[in-house]
């Protein structure tokens, strides 16, 4: 997979061994057999050392390694705000 960290293409490449308890994903889940989901969240762990490391964070930071482009949040005080 190809990812962009700090602003510099890498790949990353997983085998086919998957965290697993009582034999289902112990991580994400797909729905059905969908194993597009385990492959790039091994991925996306691997590219940041451990599963630990991705277990919380803001989505923007995965749109940004994801993407390759620049992405930030934005806090809204009040929900009408969206609209401005």
């Amino acid at each position: 997979m190809n990812f962009t960290k700090n602003g510099e293409a890498v790949e990353v490449v997983v085998d086919d061994y998957f965290p697993t308890r009582n034999n289902r994903p112990f991580f994400s889940k797909g729905h059905g057999g969908e194993i597009w989901v385990l492959i790039l969240e091994k991925a996306w762990a691997k590219l940041h050392g451990t599963y630990r490391r991705i277990e919380s964070g803001y989505a923007y930071n995965a749109l940004r390694d994801l993407t390759g482009a620049p992405s930030f949040s934005h806090i809204l005080k009040k929900t009408d705000d969206i609209w401005e």
